[in-house]
Order: structure tokens, then sequence, then C-alpha cells
């Protein structure tokens, strides 16, 4: 079996992020299951306190103490405004496997934070970005570099994702014009 990063859209100009414009905001986003870590996000809330604003929009989700709730489907063309109105989009799975999430947050310009233990870590390469499973303040020191990324250093974030994506389709090409 063959596996290869996803690709990025690259025709569209990247939009300048809302990091560092007021108070920041943290946003989940989609539907609920199961596996989303929702006591890992009331942790987070009442950690990091009233300094930032947690937003969840999706269905399907119970109450969750600190977090604002957005409880209906999220139509795809509203998709890229909501991820760029963020300063940062946690991912906050307990099992985790892949994310367009991610891909969709590299191709806006928001910061995304997730678990390290997750295809993140190859996407991100930025272990400061990636929360250690129940240690509530590895999230949030991994929140709070999300929050404070520039536009340059996620820009090469962005960049180093999508070299890595480049190289491994075109060999995989490459290998399959030899057969």
């Amino acid at each position: 079996m063959t596996l290869l990063n996803h690709p990025l859209l690259t025709e569209r100009a990247q939009v300048e992020p809302r990091n560092n414009v007021g108070r920041p905001s943290v946003l989940v986003f989609g539907q609920f299951k199961p596996d989303r870590d929702i006591d890992l996000m009331a942790q987070l809330s009442e950690s990091m306190g009233t300094g930032v604003d947690f937003r969840v929009s999706g269905r399907g989700w119970p109450d969750i103490d600190g977090w604002a709730m957005d409880r209906r489907f999220v139509p795809e063309l509203e998709i890229d405004p909501l991820i760029r109105s963020a300063s940062a989009v946690l991912i906050p799975y307990r099992r985790f496997f892949q994310s367009g999430v991610a891909i969709r947050c590299l191709e806006q310009g928001t910061p995304v934070v997730g678990p390290a233990e997750s295809s993140l870590a190859e996407v991100l390469l930025e272990d400061r970005l990636l929360g250690q499973d129940e240690d509530v303040s590895s999230w949030m020191r991994a929140i709070r570099a999300a929050i404070d990324t520039d536009r340059e250093d996620w820009a090469k974030v962005r960049r180093r994702y999508l070299e890595g994506t480049d190289a491994q389709w075109t060999e995989w090409i490459n290998g399959w014009k030899k057969r």
C-alpha cells in the first residue's frame, strides 16, 4: 500500500488569518463524534480562562462548559470563512486517523492544533502545535503557540508540507510511468 500526503489547493491566494487581532478565538468544527475529547475541551476552557473565545460549529454537540455552540450544519461555502475567522482551529480527538480539517487550515492560513499521536505530526512537522494525550498543559501550550504563530511562520509550515507532498506525488507518478 502506498501512502501519500493529501494535496493542497494552491491556485487560490492565501487570505490573511485573524491571528493576533483582538481577542483570540479557538474553533472546533464539524459534526460531533464519540471520539471527540469533550473532557479535554472543558479542561482547556477552564484552564485558559476568559482571555480566549472557545467556539464549536457543527451538529450533534453536547453542551461543554466555556464553549459557545453553533449546532447547525456548516455548509461547504461557509467552511473557509469559518476557518479564517479563528485564531486557531482545534482538533480534539481521542483516536485520530486523518484530517481534511488540517489541510483546509493549511490552505486558509489558520494554525491548527491536534493530538501528537496522529497524522498531524507528519502534516505540521511542528511539535509545538501538538497536544500530548491527557496532558492539558501541553494542549494549552500548543493552543497558545498556534495563536501566537504569525503569518510568515505558518506560511513556512504550509510550504514544507507542500514541498513534501509534491515530492511524494512526483515520485509516485514517476514510478507508475516506469511500469
